[in-house]
Formats: structure tokens, C-alpha cells, sequence
């Protein structure tokens, strides 16, 4: 199979793990909303926000090295049996200490669900550590039943202890069992599922490979850390400058381009695959510079097909008085599309094992992020959020494709990409009309645009559903 038909097989793989976890979301947050006090819904929001900081701090983000290092050795069954053996063996110690610790000196807030939260927090780390092994030897189907198992398992178990089903409702308790037996239950089947037992072994664990994965895992801690200030900062400075009504227009801004980041995250994980099983081909500078421009071209086609199609999105999508956060699509687009081609070129560091760019690159972001917040949002309202998001992510990629060519050459098309963005401008205007005339208008030019730069990408999926229909 081609390195492009890999890549599409494996983003349409991993997309069901992506997708089903979102769907539930919005079908269970109201049902939170119903059933659990203010104060249960708070502290809810505080664990899983806790859990998802502490996560990849106290583990020296080791799960990441599980995947990249399992994908170079995974014919090796020995050194797949001393990263895997070595994993666990790391993230158990550390995970037992810190829930012990915890249970020993957490406050009174949690007293009550203490034993819940250590379960959760153990199987959660259990299963991130597992998903990334499934990732590693190429099991992403098993990666993605993961999150299904998970995702379901909790809606059903969350209609039950909440008295959606039943008339019991137990509220913040009830949801906590849901979170820990379907967390638990989605490791036992994956674990069982992708025999990950067969690999675990006392005598393989080696501390030299230990310190070879934290070598490489540590610099991506700092990596999340400024991900999560470039995710969150915007709000965070709106909320305190400006109120908490001007965030929640901000909020409202960010539901549509959101579309965007579903695909880069999908996207990215199928690609980092892709990259590191290429680092060591002969043509490796043609692909990358080939996935880049191809990508390039893609997101053009789809942000103004967006763009075109966001007036009827919006109408549908946000109720209420929001209408200023429409103003504030194109810029979240624009954001979007240079996270996605950042995220591209980060993939190829990842195949190089340079988590220390990765890392210094996403801090550099994140601080010209917080700076034109903290600078602007008193004088330009939330504009500010949307031009910090779209002025760091831009910095990213410009940071990225500067930086890559010191280790591995890469060919953009500027001139294409610069033509790409007035084109992208055109539709933007169109926009900013709100006349159905030119809503109408840019549909049609958005199917002309998607013809120009996607008609590659259109014809490699053509073939593939034409082989499928000859098979048939």
C-alpha cells in the first residue's frame, strides 16, 4: 500500500476515536448540566482539568516516546518487550506515589470521592500509556476502540447513576463511577484485545532505556503546558478584562473553527506514523515537501468552503445574541490553518526525535499569545483573542519552517500559498456581506476553488471508491 493511501486508511481509522468521544460530549453536557448541583458540575470540571494538567507533568510525558519508539523496533519483539515492560513499570511507580500522596493531603473539597479519583486517575494513565503502545505497533484500530469502548460505555453508565434511566440519581458520585468503570473497563479491553500482556516482563526492564525515552519525552511537558496557555489564555484574559458575557461571545466564536482542529488533531496523529516510518527512506525530503503542499492546498479549499458555508452554520448553530462573534470567524479560521500546517512540519519532528524544537517552538507561540492578549483585549475587546490566535499559530508555522530546513530540507510553495490566501480574502469579504446574494456567491466560488487547488486530492479519493466498486 502507498504512503498516501496509508495515510488516508489510517486518518479515517483513527477519525472514529476522534469523532464518537465529541458526539457524546455534546450529548452528555446538558444531561450534567440537569442532574448535578452547581457545586458537583465545578468540581467535576476541576478533576478532569486537574487530571489532564498533571497527566503529562508527572509522567515526564513518557506515553509520547511509547509511540515513537515502539514504531522504529516493532519488528524487535526484545526491545518491544523493554520499552513496553520499562513503560508501565515507570508510569505505575509514578502514578502510585502522586495518588498517594493525593489521598494522604487533598482537602477536604474531595474528601468524599477521594478512592474514585485514585481509581480514575490510575486507570487514566494506565489507559493513555496503552492507547500509545496500540499506536506504536500499528494497531490503531485498537487505539480508536478505546475511545469508543470509553465513550459509550460512560453515556450508558451516566444515563443510570444520573436517574436518566432509573430514578436514581447520584449525582456527582454516580458520575464519577461512570468516568472510572469506563475508563478501567476500556483498558481491560485493549490490554486483553491487543495482548499487550504477552510483552510485559520483569526481567526486560532496563533503566538505559528508560533515560533514552525521557530524554526524548521531557521537552514535550513544557510543549503541553504552552499548548494549554495558547488553547486557554484567550478566555482566561477576556473573562477577567472584560466580563464573563464577552467570553461566552468568544466562546460562541470558537464552536465552528473547532471544525478545523478536529481534522488537524485526526490528521496529525495518522501523520506523525506516516513521517516516522519515512524517516529513513531516500525520498523522504520529496514526501515531506509533497504532504506539506498537498495540505497546504487542502486547507485553502476547505477554510473557504467553511467561509461559504459558515452564514447558514452560524444561524443554526448559535442561538441567542452573538451576533459579534460572527465577525470573528474568519480570523479563528485563519488560526486554524496555520496550527494545521505547523502541526505538519511538527510531525516531521517528531520522526527526528527533536521534541526539544517542538517544545521551544509552541512556548514561543504561547507567549506572543498571552502578550497580544494581555496588550489589546482592553483596548480592542476580544479581537484581541482572535487576532492573538491567528498572529501566534502563524508565528508557529513561520518558526517551524525556518527551523526544520537546519535538519531536513523542505520545499513550500509560497507563491501558490500566497495566491491561496488572496483567495481566501476574496471569500472573506463575500462574507462580512451577510447578503444571501453573496453567500450564494461564495458557495459557487468556493466549489471553483476546491476544483483549482483539490483536484488531486479529489481524484486520489475517486480512485480508491472506483476500486472499491470494481472488487465489489
Amino acid at each position: 500500500m502507498s504512503r498516501e493511501r496509508e495515510l488516508i486508511k489510517n486518518t479515517g481509522i483513527l477519525s472514529l476515536g476522534a469523532l464518537i468521544p465529541k458526539l457524546i460530549a455534546i450529548i452528555v453536557t446538558p444531561i450534567l448540566t440537569l442532574r448535578l448541583t452547581k457545586a458537583e458540575y465545578g468540581t467535576y470540571d476541576l478533576i478532569i482539568t486537574v487530571v489532564s494538567l498533571l497527566l503529562p507533568a508527572i509522567t515526564l510525558e513518557i506515553t509520547s516516546a511509547a509511540f515513537r519508539f515502539l514504531i522504529d523496533k516493532k519488528l524487535d519483539i526484545c526491545e518491544v518487550k523493554k520499552i513496553i515492560s520499562t513503560m508501565y513499570s515507570f508510569v505505575g511507580i509514578i502514578s502510585l506515589v502522586v495518588c498517594s500522596f493525593f489521598l494522604l493531603f487533598v482537602g477536604d473539597r474531595f474528601t468524599d470521592n477521594k478512592f474514585l479519583i485514585f481509581l480514575y486517575f490510575i486507570f487514566d494513565i494506565l489507559l493513555i500509556t496503552t492507547e500509545q503502545i496500540m499506536r506504536g505497533l500499528g494497531k490503531n484500530f485498537l487505539y480508536s476502540l478505546s475511545y469508543m469502548v470509553r465513550s459509550f460505555t460512560n453515556l450508558i453508565l451516566i444515563l443510570i447513576f444520573l436517574g436518566i434511566i432509573g430514578n436514581s440519581n447520584f449525582g456527582l458520585v454516580g458520575l464519577l463511577f461512570s468516568m472510572t468503570i469506563s475508563t478501567g473497563l476500556a483498558l481491560i479491553v485493549v490490554f486483553l484485545v491487543g495482548k499487550v500482556y504477552l510483552y510485559i516482563s520483569i526481567k526486560s526492564i532496563s533503566f538505559d532505556t528508560l533515560k533514552v525515552m525521557l530524554r526524548y519525552s521531557w521537552p514535550m511537558v513544557p510543549n503541553n503546558l504552552s499548548g494549554w496557555v495558547l488553547r486557554l489564555s484567550d478566555r482566561i484574559v477576556i473573562t477577567s478584562v472584560l466580563g464573563i458575557e464577552m467570553n461566552a461571545i468568544y466562546a460562541a466564536a470558537n464552536k465552528l473553527p473547532t471544525i478545523f482542529q478536529l481534522f488537524q488533531s485526526t490528521f496529525n496523529l495518522a501523520w506523525q506514523e506516516n513521517a516516522s516510518l519515512a524517516v529513513k527512506d531516500s525520498d523522504k525530503e520529496k514526501y515531506y515537501s509533497q504532504m506539506l503542499n498537498t495540505v497546504a492546498d487542502m486547507l485553502i479549499g476547505v477554510m473557504v468552503f467553511l467561509l461559504a458555508l459558515s452564514p447558514f452554520l452560524f444561524k443554526v448553530l448559535i442561538q441567542g445574541d452573538y451576533r459579534d462573534a460572527y465577525y470573528q470567524l474568519p480570523v479563528l479560521y485563519g488560526g486554524m490553518l496555520f496550527l494545521c500546517l505547523a502541526s505538519v512540519i511538527g510531525g516531521i519532528y517528531i520522526a527526528y526525535k527533536k521534541t526539544a524544537s517542538v517544545g521551544i517552538s509552541t512556548m514561543f507561540a504561547a507567549i506572543i499569545n498571552l502578550v497580544i492578549d494581555v496588550v489589546f483585549v482592553s483596548k480592542i475587546g476580544i479581537w484581541a483573542g482572535s487576532i492573538s490566535t491567528l498572529v501566534s499559530y502563524l508565528a508557529l508555522f513561520v518558526y517551524r519552517i525556518i527551523n526544520i530546513q537546519h535538519f531536513q530540507k523542505i520545499s513550500f510553495h509560497y507563491r501558490k500559498f500566497i495566491y491561496g490566501v488572496i483567495v481566501i480574502l476574496h471569500s472573506v469579504f463575500l462574507f462580512f456581506k451577510k447578503t444571501t446574494f453573496c453567500n450564494i456567491l461564495n458557495a459557487f466560488f468556493a466549489g471553483g476553488v476546491i476544483f483549482i487547488f483539490d483536484r488531486n486530492i479529489l481524484m486520489i479519493f475517486f480512485n480508491i471508491f472506483k476500486r472499491k466498486i470494481a472488487k465489489k
